[in-house]
């Protein structure tokens, strides 16, 4: 095999008689950065990484409660989108959108899928998975290029799903429609452990991420985008072995650790919605008669109500002519009846509206006199409140509420048990340490988020089992061969042993959470 320093251009990844390095067992960090110029799905082997002077990778959440502008913890806090920030050098106009002679033209475009891995000592990581959102050129006496992405967690933000009333769905298969819905990229995948619950009603018809997110939070689960891409969901019995333990002497001295008492909740309030159907109901009914020309169609939105409430349904009915529509040549009904030259030529059900296409197919001008939908609807007329305290914790804290209210929670027993066990966890207080990494490669790439670690730190207290929930690599010199990895930690709650028959007898029984 034929073998080259990195950074020689002819040496493009992918080549398998060439190698970067001066052999295998190196320890140079060989950076691979794939961009799918022209967008045709595949990434073609050429290696961006001998132009990039800069790069900075951040993923994951910065707190692990949610709070409210007025203090109030809401739930746990949310995946924030992960980004990436690359500088390329561009003295010949490599990734100017404008230089026709470029080789990448006419292909600098946002939207572009980009890949980021790690090649050290033979094992290669993942570090970045997304869409390219912004392209920079900064000219000057040395040209360069800033290259801005996303990962997924930006498409799943800017979609919105509507999805119908579906009965009897395991959670993680309504996570799998959402991403169906919103065509979540089959390039980067998805990892969906198999969830424990089983929702009595469920729909969809919110933000992608904000309706993923209820559904993890139903679970007491972790839903993220992977260093890869790929859209992955943890249910609260996930497994986690420490990938590695570390001391003082692997991490910078700087270690930040938040308040103890910052976390504390000794108040939990945990909310069910049980949902209750009420069937054969008028869901929503036209309050005008438009016109509606020989030949033509009138298309209206129906927004299911019930007792003067939005409300989801199912089993909905198609209007029926004469029945749930009528259509007259006088507005008041007393013209000639067209109705049985008119048909709803287009019906779809989104579980909490539908979108109707009335056709009028008759050789008279009329006005729709009646419209209406019918169908079950689905109501949650009185929720469920588990409420667990510490009064001990509370001697000493004051007080602290922690609530967690999601629609797919639907069962009060479980309810319970959530709270029984967030006070368990939350009414204590816990140590989030920060650390950072610099020239340990071979700890600072294994972890994906709520991956676990070991970590001993004597003088802080600290030897424990935590997950990572934060990660952030950079850069600190151009060739990328030193770089910073901060990695922000949450205390490790095994759900993991709690005792569950997944076999029936009589029924199926699941003891624990």
């Amino acid at each position: 095999m034929t073998y080259a320093r990195w950074g020689n251009p002819s040496y493009q990844y992918g080549n398998n008689t060439r190698f970067y390095g001066v052999g295998a067992n190196d320890t140079i960090l060989r950076w691979i950065i794939e961009i799918d110029w022209n967008g045709d799905g595949v990434f073609d082997g050429t290696n961006e990484a001998r132009y990039a002077v800069g790069l900075t990778v951040k993923r994951g959440r910065s707190n692990y409660i949610r709070l409210d502008g007025d203090g109030k913890a809401n739930g746990f806090d949310r995946m924030r989108i992960g980004r990436l920030s690359l500088t390329l050098k561009n003295r010949n106009g490599r990734y100017d959108p404008y230089n026709t002679s470029s080789p990448l033209y006419p292909y600098i475009l946002p939207g572009r899928y980009i890949k980021v891995r790690l090649d050290y000592a033979g094992t290669i990581y993942p570090v970045f998975a997304g869409k390219i959102y912004n392209i920079r050129p900064i000219s000057g006496t040395d040209p360069i290029v800033t290259i801005e992405a996303e990962d997924g967690g930006r498409i799943l933000q800017n979609t919105d799903v509507s999805i119908s009333v579906q009965q009897s769905v395991d959670l993680d298969d309504a996570i799998g429609q959402v991403l169906d819905d919103v065509n979540y990229p089959t390039l980067w995948g998805r990892s969906l452990e198999d969830s424990a619950d089983t929702l009595n009603y469920w729909w969809a018809d919110d933000r992608a991420i904000t309706e993923i997110e209820r559904l993890a939070d139903a679970d007491l689960g972790q839903f993220f985008v992977a260093a890869d891409g790929a859209a992955t969901f943890y249910n609260r019995h996930h497994t986690n072995t420490d990938l590695f333990s570390l001391t003082q002497a692997e991490i910078l001295k700087e270690i930040e650790v938040p308040l103890p008492w910052e976390a504390v909740r000794n108040v939990v309030k945990v909310v069910a919605h049980p949902r209750v159907a009420v069937t054969s109901q008028t869901l929503w009914t036209l309050a005008d008669t438009p016109p509606i020309g020989a030949g033509e169609s009138l298309t209206v939105w129906a927004s299911y109500t019930y007792s003067d409430k939005t409300v989801p349904a199912y089993n909905v009915v198609t209007p029926v002519a004469t029945t749930d529509y009528l259509v007259n040549t006088a507005a008041d009904g007393s013209g000639s009846n067209l109705t049985g030259s008119c048909t709803i030529s287009t019906f779809t059900d989104f579980g909490t509206t539908a979108k109707i296409v009335l056709t009028n197919s008759s050789g008279s001008a009329g006005y729709v006199t009646l419209l209406k939908v019918r169908g079950d609807a689905l109501t949650a007329p009185d929720a469920s409140l588990q409420i667990a305290e510490d009064t001990a914790s509370q001697a000493i804290y004051e007080k602290l509420l922690f609530t967690l209210d999601s629609d797919w929670l639907q069962d009060t027993e479980l309810a319970g048990h959530f709270a029984e066990w967030l006070i368990s966890f939350l009414a204590t207080p816990q140590k989030f340490p920060t650390v950072q990494l610099e020239g340990r490669t071979v700890y600072q790439f294994q972890p994906d988020l709520f991956d676990t670690i070991g970590l001993a730190v004597s003088r802080l207290g600290i030897n424990s089992s935590f997950r990572v929930a934060e990660i952030e690599h950079q850069w600190l010199v151009e060739n990328g061969q030193a770089v910073r990895t901060t990695w922000r930690l949450e205390p490790y709650a095994d759900l993991s042993d709690f005792w569950q028959f997944t076999t029936t007898i009589g029924v199926t029984s699941v003891f624990g959470i």
